[in-house]
């Protein structure tokens, strides 16, 4: 063999060699690749958990403390309670206060001091032996005196005085001398005749008499006190609803 084939053998074979570790190297080489892919997606993503979106979590706390603080304000209203009752108790004493200063409510008539004063105590004749209640329940007076009654009235209601209101309930209610025109003297007179009608709302003959009354009364005179009319008209009316209904008033 010469040297010239001697040296394509060897040349061959270190070119074989070099292409052996090249294969080798490069198979090698590219295994550490892969397995940044491997770390790569699962471990960049320890926020699987995420708290990020749980940061919110004091939120729904805030809320949660929000919460009792609303309670706090609704159990703070269960004392409206209590205040709903001191309210009705000062209504109360402005129905008092009407009843005690009918002067402020209009104007005391000087003709009507001599009128009052035959209706009140009931003239001679309008209660005695013969009046009274029948058996079916109807009231009945002495035929002179009821026309006696009806003409003061007649003389008296024109002069549109307050004090009149009291006297319209009394004969209205406590002595059954009923009339339309009284009615509509009583409702004309607003705020004086509530204290009055008022005494009779739980009488069990009266009272859908009484509330029928009292609801025209708040119908015709919208400026009629708010606290009376809200916590002690109110709730009369609400048990009566359904005899305003059927009268058309509510």
């Amino acid at each position: 063999m010469t040297t010239r084939a001697l040296a394509m053998i060897m040349l061959a074979a270190g070119v074989c060699v070099l292409l052996a570790f090249g294969y080798a190297a490069l198979k090698s080489g590219s295994k550490p690749e892969p397995e940044p892919e491997i770390i790569q997606t699962p471990k960049a993503q320890p926020p699987t958990p995420e708290p990020e979106p749980s940061a919110p979590v004091p939120e729904p706390q805030g809320e949660a403390e929000a919460k009792p603080s609303v309670e706090a304000n609704e159990s703070a209203d269960a004392p409206d309670v209590k205040l709903d009752s001191d309210r009705t108790a000062a209504a109360r004493k402005k129905v008092e206060h009407i009843r005690n200063n009918l002067h402020l409510y209009g104007t005391f008539h000087p003709d009507a001091d001599a009128i009052i004063a035959q209706l009140m105590p009931p003239p001679d004749g309008f209660l005695n032996a013969k009046a009274g209640f029948t058996e079916s329940g109807e009231f009945i007076h002495d035929e002179e005196g009821s026309e006696r009654v009806i003409a003061l009235f007649k003389q008296l209601i024109p002069l549109n005085d307050p004090r009149s209101a009291e006297l319209l309930v009394r004969y209205s209610y406590e002595y059954g001398a009923r009339s339309a025109a009284w009615s509509r003297a009583l409702v004309d007179l607003g705020a004086p005749s509530v204290p009055f009608l008022l005494e009779h709302a739980n009488d069990k003959v009266w009272d859908d008499s009484v509330a029928v009354q009292l609801k025209r009364i708040v119908n015709r005179h919208p400026d009629l006190d708010t606290d009376i009319v809200t916590y002690i008209l109110e709730p009369l009316f609400e048990k009566k609803k359904r005899w305003l209904q059927k009268t058309g008033l509510q």
